[in-house]
């Protein structure tokens, strides 16, 4: 089955598509993970790496992608030799001049110096993720794709505290807190070797979490975000620990070089117009719920942000919640109700 993406056009399995991470095979191929290819050539064709690895090949379409859309040099690495055939010949397709190693990805790492590692595996991405760090270049990027998001949510409270050695609560809020303990579990596994990845671009859609890191060597650095770890409290309930800090760059967002052909798709348009504004502040408040509790039926979404602006807050909605406003300065209950009331 031919399958066109972006400016490429990939022979996949010929296999009905699903929601969700699917069912691993050779050639795997997952379309709900169109975004997340998308935004990564937008951001390789803005910082223009000198190297860039896509680790787990699959059909090859995310590194072949890597180097036609966004003209970055790339290797993809597949250790299955059914996938490094499929892949093959998708490049062959292509004319495209990506290069193709059958060998386990952290050994490939080692033998090339990478301005990008593409963290996108089958699974959890927690075995790849030192690796990753310790192998692209000083000033590099590592783009993380995690699947685990029984984990990662709380949902699956044993795993989190197995994998994450966290306590998150299941509600509203479990895919911004699950993004925001990835992205501890990346620093902390990168300060373990002086390595300090900061978050440039992170996001929750459908089955996965993906953040974007750049990659700086030195203990100081490591410090300043580790300090940035902490316990938090919801609603009461003491949860975490979590990253408190930053989970979007404003300078890179603000100037990201959105290729045409992925400006045109607006999913993708409508989430990086989102994630601009998901720093307004650390957790939202649920539309829903707060009406709920003061006995009312919420009105538009749009009509209390409104309203809060009025009052001179700024008041964004969130990707993480289709009913969540962020709020800034931090919005006190009181302040919600009266713009639910419309007092």
């Amino acid at each position: 089955m031919l399958v066109r993406e972006g400016l490429v056009e990939v022979e996949v399995p010929d296999v009905p598509e699903t929601k969700g991470p699917g069912k691993k095979m050779p050639g795997f191929y997952n379309g709900s993970q169109k975004i997340n290819r998308d935004i990564s050539v937008a951001f390789l064709n803005t910082v223009k790496p000198n190297l860039s690895l896509d680790a787990f090949g699959g059909t090859g379409i995310r590194g072949i992608r890597f180097r036609e859309e966004a003209g970055v040099p790339t290797v993809i690495s597949e250790t299955n030799p059914a996938s490094a055939e499929i892949i093959r010949k998708n490049i062959e397709r292509n004319g495209n001049r990506t290069t193709l190693i059958q060998a386990d990805c952290e050994s490939v790492m080692r033998d090339f110096l990478f301005g990008f590692i593409d963290v996108d595996p089958y699974g959890s991405a927690l075995p790849y993720i030192d690796s990753a760090l310790r192998n692209v270049r000083n000033g590099g990027y590592v783009g993380i794709t995690a699947t685990d998001l029984s984990a990662l949510t709380g949902s699956a409270e044993k795993a989190t505290a197995r994998r994450y050695r966290a306590r998150v609560g299941v509600d509203s809020l479990k895919h911004e807190k699950g993004v925001r303990l990835l992205i501890r579990a990346v620093i902390e596994h990168g300060a373990a070797f002086d390595i300090a990845p900061v978050p440039l671009i992170s996001f929750w859609h459908s089955h996965f979490y993906r953040v974007i890191f750049q990659v700086n060597h030195g203990a100081t650095r490591c410090d300043e975000l580790l300090s940035n770890i902490d316990a938090v409290d919801v609603g009461g309930n003491v949860e975490g620990p979590l990253w408190t800090g930053k989970i979007e760059s404003e300078a890179i967002l603000s100037t990201l070089k959105v290729p045409d052909q992925i400006a045109e798709d607006r999913n993708t348009s409508e989430l990086l117009a989102y994630l601009k504004s998901e720093d307004t502040s650390i957790f939202f408040t649920d539309l829903n719920e707060a009406a709920r509790k003061i006995g009312m039926d919420p009105p538009r979404i749009s009509t209390v942000i409104d309203r809060l602006r009025e009052k001179g807050f700024t008041a964004v909605r969130t990707h993480f919640f289709p009913t969540g406003i962020k709020c800034s300065p931090k919005c006190p209950d009181q302040e919600i109700e009266n713009a639910i009331r419309g007092n």
